[in-house]
């Protein structure tokens, strides 16, 4: 009977069809509460379903609304809304009351939303916040009045900052925020939204909210099969569930919402995780292992190996885990080498290979006396494997991080050597140059084998940031072991050149000013010279002056054969400080009676011309009429220079002196 009703209704509407638009009605069943579907005709006379929606307040005005508490204060109206003409704001103060909550209330004309709860049917309500640091959820609240009300919230990881729409579940309402008798939803009369906090003194401006609605659920059998054809880009898309599973968060074990991903690559092998169970429960990138030798976090089974080692301890002073193990190199008997060692459970390096790494760390506060350090695995002290570092690779009043390829045996294995599938002894220490050497507080931390995944690839990767670690160490060149300090040059020595735009001026020559080995006579200087503006002259003999000091007479006073015993100053004291370069010249003018000049001095000064002190120059002695002589010095390290010259009688000289600044 029912059906038969349902069927004419059915066929009454149908019937409608002719009318020129499109008209809603509600279909309900004999029992109002049976069953009621709310239908739209097209004009072609089509049903089509209807969302009915209730808007229970469009938040253009703020009159009547109230805050929850003290802890809320600036219920305002902006013009930065969603729907409508405007939106309501607020802000969570620290008020007196020391409630978490910043939030609103209305006293509402009774409303039934008993039909809008069908077919999971929500609350909808746009929200517009700065930021989510401080939130712990956000909430709305419908019932009789402040005591009694139901309660929906979204945690603050769905949140996001800005205007986003929230939809709360009307199936879903928090069980903690109930309160009371909760709603009931044939009369509702109260309505609070808002936002609680993590501790009641956090503080948000301009809290926003727009359009508060309820909206019937719409139940279909159809599949839903739409496909997104354009970018998403809205930061509003939150992935709540996977497989119908509530999505895990944070770090945890593996659960039902957990989603498998796999790092991209373009080969599968080197992508898969798989378990290792070293103790630890890590999972490992393809066949990788790490194994653990000894964390050298305690001194239990380690022991001296000879009377030249003692004073095993522990330190705190450590890489690695929670310490480290020191120990003192001692003259013992006829031993060079300080070490320490220990029998361990037997440890199966089941896939052990030469390019795996060996890896330990050692502190030495002096290396003036170590040859090198050195790392042993095998059966026992008359059966193992050695690993050597040189001193000249290691550096004193640090830890050194020392790796090795396991395959760079720096030293042929004693009895049978190491046996990768049965590792039970292990040593580590240091040689020195004597048995009578002594060197304290050893230190040695976390001895480590990794195994490496191998490739045929060849690596060339390239460098493209800038590198400002201390710790990266230049240990050879060209495949030869860098020289260093000062000394000849050899295989391991680093050929540079200074930066120029000439060529010419970046080869460097030795230049011996004279032959008496004088102070400050032998220098380094560039092979070509410069004028005084700075210019390479063409020609590498060219003097560096170019201007006249002046011409002065020299006076021999005891005769035409004898010679002048006072210096005369040809050239006055000049001020070079600064100058990188200068040079002069000497001419015997040869007048008066024509005579050679005797002796030439150049004196220099390093204070200002307090203290002078001669370059004992020889190449201008006993320089004929009318000849004359260079003196360039092209690297300059005094303030003043002067020139003094003696002749056997009376001549004539001309000094012309210039400098490069």
């Amino acid at each position: 009977m029912k059906v038969t009703r349902f069927l004419a209704l059915l066929l009454v509407l149908l019937g409608m069809s002719s009318l020129a638009q499109a008209q809603i009605t509600t279909v309900r069943g004999e029992d109002e509460n049976e069953w009621k579907r709310t239908l739209k005709t097209d004009t072609k006379g089509r049903l089509q379903g209807v969302q009915a929606q209730k808007v229970l307040h469009n938040c253009d005005s703020k009159a009547d609304w109230t805050a929850l508490s003290n802890d809320t204060t600036g219920i305002d109206e902006d013009l930065d809304h969603v729907e409508g003409a405007k939106s309501l704001e607020f802000d969570k103060v620290d008020g007196t009351d020391n409630t978490k909550l910043g939030g609103i209330q209305k006293t509402i004309t009774s409303v039934d939303i008993s039909h809008y709860m069908e077919n999971n049917g929500f609350i909808m309500v746009s929200l517009n916040v700065s930021a989510t640091t401080d939130i712990d959820y956000c909430f709305i609240r419908l019932g009789t009045d402040g005591s009694n009300y139901n309660e929906w919230r979204v945690d603050d990881d769905a949140l996001s900052a800005g205007w986003q729409q929230i939809r709360f579940a009307f199936y879903a309402p928090s069980t903690a925020g109930n309160l009371g008798n909760g709603m009931a939803a044939t009369a509702i009369t109260y309505l609070a939204l808002g936002c609680a906090f993590d501790l009641e003194t956090s503080l948000l401006a301009d809290i926003r909210v727009d359009n508060i609605a309820i909206n019937t659920g719409f139940q279909t059998s159809a599949d839903l099969s739409s496909q997104v054809s354009s970018a998403v880009a809205t930061p509003n898309v939150n992935v709540l569930k996977i497989a119908s599973q509530p999505v895990d968060m944070g770090a945890g074990n593996v659960g039902v919402g957990t989603q498998r991903v796999i790092a991209a690559t373009d080969d599968p092998n080197l992508s898969k995780l798989s378990a290792w169970d070293d103790g630890a429960d890590r999972a490992k990138v393809n066949v990788e292992h790490d194994w653990k030798i000894d964390g050298m976090d305690s001194t239990s089974g380690w022991a001296v190996a000879n009377d030249a080692t003692a004073n095993i301890a522990l330190s705190s002073n450590h890489v690695q885990g929670t310490g480290s193990l020191t120990f003192d190199k001692v003259n013992g008997t006829n031993f060079t080498e300080g070490y320490i060692e220990k029998t361990i459970t037997s440890l199966d390096l089941n896939d052990y290979e030469a390019h795996n790494v060996i890896e330990w760390k050692m502190y030495l506060s002096s290396l003036g006396d170590v040859a090198y350090v050195f790392l042993r695995l095998g059966t026992d002290s008359s059966n193992y494997s050695e690993w050597r570092v040189i001193d000249e690779d290691l550096t004193a009043g640090k830890w050194n991080p020392i790796s090795m390829f396991a395959g760079d045996l720096q030293y042929a294995v004693v009895g049978t050597g190491m046996d990768s599938t049965a590792v039970t002894y292990v040593a580590v220490g240091a040689s020195f140059d004597a048995e009578d050497d002594l060197l304290s507080g050893i230190g040695v931390d976390d001895i480590d084998i990794h195994e490496t995944a191998h490739t045929t690839a060849s690596i060339a990767a390239e460098v493209k940031t800038s590198v400002t670690t201390a710790n990266i160490n230049l240990q050879k060149v060209g495949n030869k072991t860098v020289d260093r300090n000062v000394g000849a040059s050899g295989d391991g020595t680093l050929r540079v050149v200074n930066a120029t735009d000439d060529p010419n001026l970046s080869k460097m020559t030795v230049m011996d000013l004279d032959t008496t080995g004088s102070v400050d006579n032998r220098q380094v200087a560039a092979i070509v010279t410069q004028s005084a503006t700075g210019a390479v002259l063409n020609s590498p003999t060219a003097p560096l002056y170019t201007s006249s000091a002046g011409s002065v007479s020299v006076t021999a006073s005891a005769g035409p054969t004898a010679t002048d015993t006072t210096p005369d100053l040809i050239l006055a004291a000049q001020d070079v400080a600064g100058h990188p370069s200068w040079g002069l010249q000497l001419i015997n003018n040869g007048g008066g009676s024509g005579s050679a000049l005797s002796d030439a001095d150049v004196q220099v000064s390093r204070d200002g011309g307090t203290t002078w002190f001669s370059l004992t120059w020889t190449a201008c002695d006993n320089l004929a009429a009318s000849a004359s002589c260079d003196y360039d010095f092209p690297l300059n390290s005094y303030t003043n220079i002067r020139v003094y010259t003696t002749a056997v009688v009376d001549t004539t000289a001309t000094v012309n002196f210039s400098s490069v600044k």
